[in-house]
């Protein structure tokens, strides 16, 4: 994705600090540059034994089509969840 607004908020700190922390924020204002893709899927309870909760996966985006040149700013995540009795 890019941000640009992050961004500049990240840079105006001086520090890098601030570009290596992770943040929650409305995924409303911002530029995507490839299709998401799926990367893990949870269930629960997890009756697996041992319990072993370790995830890790390599992905590889393609650019949107058309898209004009541009600065990734960093990922969005964000997942989807089926409750209890749905």
């Amino acid at each position: 994705m890019a941000a640009s607004k992050l961004y500049k908020d990240c840079k105006a700190y001086k520090d890098l600090e601030h570009f290596e922390t992770a943040y929650v924020v409305k995924v409303h204002n911002f530029a995507p540059l490839a299709d998401p893709l799926p990367v893990f899927t949870f269930d629960h309870p997890n009756h697996s034994r041992p319990i072993d909760n370790s995830r890790s996966i390599k992905l590889s985006f393609e650019p949107l089509p058309d898209l004009p040149s541009a600065t990734m700013h960093g990922f969005v995540g964000y997942f989807d969840s089926k409750l209890y009795g749905d």
